[in-house]
């Protein structure tokens, strides 16, 4: 199981997070997990050793959190639209959209050479 960077009193106080603690508990491990697989393993190591980081890393973490629940509650699937006579359809393929979004949360907080793969 991936380490957590922050905790509810965080989220909620320092981020301002509005979901409720068991609902922070279900996703903070998925987002220490993510921020964990985009980081190749180093962000644990390198927030022991530097302050700035953690404080990233939990702020990273408080984000992801938000984003990763906010997709799990939208219905994934076919989605239309009419307008007086003209309807379009579509499919929204979820995954994509929350990696975009995960990536996005990543890049903000924390520092190009945590996340690079070289």
């Amino acid at each position: 199981m991936a380490e957590a960077y922050s905790n509810y009193a965080f989220y909620a106080g320092a981020c301002g997070g509005k979901l409720g603690e068991g609902d922070y508990a279900v996703f903070a491990p998925r987002a220490a997990a993510e921020i964990d697989r985009r980081s190749f393993g180093r962000a644990a190591g390198a927030a022991r050793e530097d302050e700035a980081l953690a404080e990233a890393l939990r702020r990273c973490e408080c984000e992801l959190v938000d984003i990763i629940c906010a997709y799990a509650r939208l219905p994934a699937g076919v989605a239309s639209q009419d307008n007086d006579g003209l309807r379009l359809a579509f499919c929204r393929e979820r995954g994509e959209d929350e990696a975009a979004a995960c990536a996005r949360a990543c890049r903000r907080w924390l520092p190009g050479a945590l996340l690079y793969a070289g």
